[in-house]
C-alpha cells in the first residue's frame, strides 16, 4: 500500500511539474485524503447499521422480562404470587416458565396477572415523545402480533388478551434467574430497590444490553455478564418437543447464556 501510494505521489509530482502549477501536488493529496475519509465513513456508517439490527423476537424477550420486573417493583400483591412459584423452581432449574405466571384462566395468578397488565397498559399508552425521552425501555412497545405500536387500542384488555395468548402460544417462553433473588423490598430513602431485566442475545454472545430497573420510568440500560451479581431476570426460549424448536436459532443452546 505504501508503494503505491508513492508511485502516486511521484506521478503527481511529474504532473505538477510539467504543467507548472505549484498548488497541483497539494490539492490532489487533500482531494485524495478527502476520498479516503469519505471512504472511511461509509465503511462505519455501513457497520453501524449490521450493529444496529436486532431480532424482532429479542426484542418480545426483552419486553418480557421489562415489564415482569416493573410489576415486581410497583406492585407488592404480585411478589408472593411471583415468590411461590419462583421458590418451587429455583433450587432445581432457575427458570420459571411463563405459562406458570400468566395464565390467565388460573384465579390464583390473578394478582400477578392483573398488576402485569398495568404495566403493559401504562407503557403502552404512553406518547413516542414520553417512552424516548422519558422512559428507559426496550424497543417499540409490548404489542402482540399484527398490533399497530402507533395507536391506542380500542379495547386495552383485548389487547393484553391477544399478547399474552402470543407470549404463551407462539413462542415457548421462560424466565431464567441466574442469582438468587430477593425481591422482598421496600423502597425507601436509605435503599432503592433495583431489578436488572434482559433477553437472551439469539446468538453465542457472552454479553447483551439489560435494563436497571428502579420504577416506572426509573431505569437505566447496561449490560450483563456472567459476572453480574444482583436481582436479574431473564427472558429467553426453551424448546419443546413437538413445537418451538426454533431451527432459525439451530446453533445455538439457549441455557449456555449466563452459565445454565
Amino acid at each position: 500500500m505504501k508503494k503505491e501510494y508513492i508511485k502516486l505521489l511521484l506521478t503527481v509530482f511529474v504532473f505538477a511539474s510539467c504543467s507548472g502549477g505549484e498548488s497541483s501536488v497539494e490539492e490532489l493529496i487533500q482531494d485524495e485524503s478527502t476520498a479516503l475519509k469519505i471512504q472511511d465513513k461509509s465503511n462505519q456508517f455501513n457497520a453501524n447499521i449490521a450493529v444496529a439490527y436486532i431480532d424482532p423476537f429479542e426484542t418480545k424477550l426483552h419486553w418480557v422480562s421489562f415489564l415482569i420486573a416493573q410489576t415486581l417493583l410497583n406492585h407488592e400483591s404480585s411478589r408472593a404470587v411471583f415468590m411461590n412459584v419462583y421458590i418451587n423452581s429455583f433450587e432445581t432449574t432457575h427458570t420459571i416458565k411463563l405459562e406458570e405466571l400468566l395464565d390467565l384462566n388460573n384465579p390464583d395468578l390473578d394478582l400477578f396477572t392483573n398488576a402485569f397488565y398495568q404495566e403493559f397498559d401504562f407503557y403502552n399508552n404512553l406518547s413516542d415523545e414520553e417512552l424516548n425521552q422519558v422512559c428507559g425501555r426496550p424497543n417499540l412497545r409490548p404489542i402482540p402480533p399484527d398490533g399497530d405500536p402507533g395507536l391506542a387500542p380500542i379495547d386495552p384488555m383485548a389487547l393484553f388478551q391477544a399478547y399474552i395468548n402470543s407470549l404463551l402460544h407462539d413462542d415457548c417462553i421462560e424466565i431464567y434467574i441466574p442469582n438468587e433473588l430477593d425481591i422482598e423490598i421496600e423502597n425507601t430513602v436509605q435503599y432503592t430497590p433495583v431489578i436488572i431485566s434482559s433477553a437472551h442475545p439469539l446468538t453465542n454472545a457472552s454479553i447483551n444490553e439489560a435494563y436497571i430497573n428502579r420504577g416506572r420510568c426509573s431505569t437505566e440500560i447496561d449490560e450483563i455478564n456472567s459476572t453480574t451479581r444482583e436481582n436479574i431476570i431473564i427472558a429467553r426460549p426453551y424448546r419443546g418437543l413437538r413445537r418451538c424448536v426454533y431451527t432459525q436459532y439451530s446453533s445455538i443452546k439457549f441455557e449456555d447464556f449466563l452459565g445454565n
